[in-house]
């Protein structure tokens, strides 16, 4: 893993023990906490959801444009080859 990736999910993973924390200490009734840790983890999990296909996304990007360099190149060489034999 990334350093980005562990920083990330180190903080929400504070994020979330701070959230149930902070829900779990406050004086409401067993079935509104339990509601409101519930909504809280479905909201941490979209937005890590979210991050994730962000990153996805990065790297299909960084691997198409790698893709397309190589071609580049292959196809440069291709080039000077052919020119090659052609003084040959």
């Amino acid at each position: 893993m990334s350093k980005t990736s562990n920083v990330i999910l180190g903080f929400l993973s504070g994020a979330a023990i701070g959230l149930v924390a902070g829900i779990l200490t406050a004086p409401d009734k067993g079935e509104n906490t339990r509601a409101k840790i519930k909504d809280k983890v479905n909201n941490l999990a979209d937005d890590f959801s979210d991050n994730v296909e962000d990153k996805i996304n990065q790297l299909e990007e960084q691997i198409n444009q790698l893709k397309k360099d190589a071609q580049e190149k292959i196809n440069d060489i291709k080039g000077t080859t052919d020119k090659n034999k052609a003084k040959v």
